[in-house]
């Protein structure tokens, strides 16, 4: 199961969470792979923010993951489409997640 980044209400408004299949926990800055992460923040004001947020992140930690997974050089065309489809999923997945 992949890392999967969700919002959820909490007291002061809406937190990012990291799904994995150890369990759920809040997004932190223990995330940081390299590269700086998108934002610094994990508490919003409006799910929207959250949730642009929470699809940065999202696509951080797949660039990360794939990053690392990849083996066998892949045809740059094909590279591309990937990436866009990716982000499609996560932008998918970031405004269609039940809190």
């Amino acid at each position: 199961m992949p890392v999967r980044v969700i919002v959820k209400i909490s007291d002061k408004g809406y937190k990012l969470y990291v799904a994995s299949p150890c369990g759920e926990t809040p997004a932190g800055d223990r995330l940081e792979r390299g590269k700086p992460l998108p934002n610094d923040r994990w508490e919003y004001d409006s799910e929207e923010e959250a949730k642009n947020a929470a699809r940065e992140l999202q696509i951080y930690i797949d660039q990360y993951e794939r990053k690392r997974s990849k083996g066998i050089r892949k045809n740059k065309k094909l590279e591309e489409q990937e990436n866009k489809l990716r982000e499609h999923i996560a932008r998918y997945y970031a405004f269609n997640r039940k809190t």
